[in-house]
């Protein structure tokens, strides 16, 4: 079931395999292939993959980066802090008006 669901093969075998089961997962090991890929890309982001081999035509497919997407609310960008510095700033600024001058102790 899981061969069938990963797209895969199941080679089952007797207590003494014939030399055709070895060769047959010798065939499939010799078509396997790992491919590592680095992305800059978030959990929950699509990408596409394009794949081309020598002599034949690419392919693309879109992809989608495994994981959650990040909450939203806990991102913040440099704008987000430069504007809560702003505002900050501003705050203290509004002090020192109210109060009529620079801070200072009663």
């Amino acid at each position: 079931m899981l061969a069938r669901a990963t797209h895969g093969a199941f080679f089952g075998s007797k207590t003494e395999p014939s030399s055709g089961e070895y060769a047959a997962i010798a065939s499939d090991i010799r078509r396997t292939w790992r491919i590592d890929y680095t992305t800059t890309a978030r959990p929950g982001s699509t990408i596409t993959v394009r794949v081309a081999q020598p002599g034949s035509r690419p392919l693309a497919a879109g992809v989608t980066i495994p994981g959650s997407p990040p909450h939203q609310f806990l991102t913040v960008t440099r704008a987000g802090v430069l504007a809560i510095v702003a505002v900050f700033v501003l705050g203290l600024v509004l002090v020192v008006i109210v109060r009529g001058g620079p801070l200072r102790h009663r």
